[in-house]
């Protein structure tokens, strides 16, 4: 299910980056990474490497963001 969320949720993020979304859009994508890296294990799956692969651009953020507010 992780990988599954995580894609839906990389795709918000290329949608907002492209311009594409609205900010109540954009709010979601954030509240979905929040959600999910607050469930236990999540940083332990996003860091193993044999995880599903997400876009790059998407993966810097979200390394970006787990620094700034997940530890």
């Amino acid at each position: 299910w992780a990988n599954e969320y995580m894609l839906s949720t990389s795709f918000l993020l290329v949608f907002r980056d492209e311009g594409n979304l609205n900010p109540e859009l954009t709010n979601t994508a954030e509240r979905r990474i929040s959600w999910f890296f607050g469930r236990p294990g999540a940083i332990q799956w996003w860091r193993h490497e044999l995880r599903h692969p997400i876009p790059r651009m998407v993966e810097a953020q979200i390394d970006q963001w787990i620094t700034r507010n997940a530890g």
